[in-house]
This record gives C-alpha cells, structure tokens and sequence, in this order.
C-alpha cells in the first residue's frame, strides 16, 4: 500500500506516525487513579510527557519540581464531565 505526499508517492511503511503532543507536557490531577491512568494512557499515545498527581497539594509541588504546558484538573465530577 503507497500514500501521495507531496506529489510523490511513499510506501506507507516509510511514513513517520503523527505525534501532535510530542512536545506538550501536562499534569493530570484527579482523586480517582483510573481516570489519571486511562488520561495518561491517552496522552502518551500521542507522545505528551505526562505527570500526574492525586490531589491539589500533590499538584502544586509536582508542578514546582516539573513545570507544565497544560493543567488537567478533575475530568468528572459526579455525573457530568467537567470537560
């Protein structure tokens, strides 16, 4: 199988993956461990440096220690997202 790239034609195993957050770092902050590690899991997938954190004290010193570009911060509260 070949794509057009530029007007040439590149076999799809020569063809480099996407990595959109390859240079994004973000901090996850959640009280529940599966959202944090299913987050994270996403993230890395697409190559963001990602470090996660339980609760907002946890946060702040992680973010002294490794600043971050993006802050993620309780994705769902109850049964609405917060997104």
């Amino acid at each position: 199988m070949s794509n057009r790239m530029n007007g040439r034609r590149m076999s799809s195993s020569k063809q480099r993956p996407r990595l959109p957050l390859r240079h994004l770092r973000i901090l996850i902050v959640d009280a529940a461990e599966d959202i944090r590690e299913f987050t994270r899991s996403a993230l890395e997938a697409s190559a963001a440096s990602v470090v996660l954190a339980q609760a907002v004290e946890a946060a702040i010193e992680t973010y002294r220690q490794h600043p971050r570009h993006v802050l993620v911060r309780q994705i769902q509260k109850g049964t609405r997202s917060a997104i």
